[in-house]
């Protein structure tokens, strides 16, 4: 197992030969299909990495105003939207909760 110092590399590593797979962001296999299209594939994921708006803790205003806002552009399709556009990917499926990350306040 090999860990290359950049993005740069690693992908380099894959391309030239030197190693046979590689793990990294989600952003790995669009810059490998730019590069060589059709001879890459994700094989398995080995993460999930969710980005959140946070609070801080008993802000209840302000917490129903970012829940109220992500609900509207989730399901308007603009999230969506925008995330195609950035992350060159389908929004992914998040998860209704995660433990001890409180999604609302009480």
């Amino acid at each position: 197992m090999l860990r290359y110092d950049d993005d740069a590399a690693t992908i380099q590593a894959l391309l030239s030969g030197q190693v046979d797979a590689i793990g990294g962001n989600i952003f790995y296999i669009n810059k490998l299909e730019q590069s060589s299209p059709g001879n890459y594939e994700n094989k398995i994921e080995l993460t999930s990495l969710y980005i959140g708006a946070c609070t801080r803790l008993g802000e209840k205003e302000i917490n129903a105003s970012v829940n109220a806002f992500l609900d509207t552009i989730k399901a308007n399709g603009k999230l969506a939207d925008l995330y195609r556009k950035w992350m060159l990917q389908d929004l992914p499926t998040f998860p209704d909760s995660v433990p001890d990350v409180p999604f609302t306040v009480e």
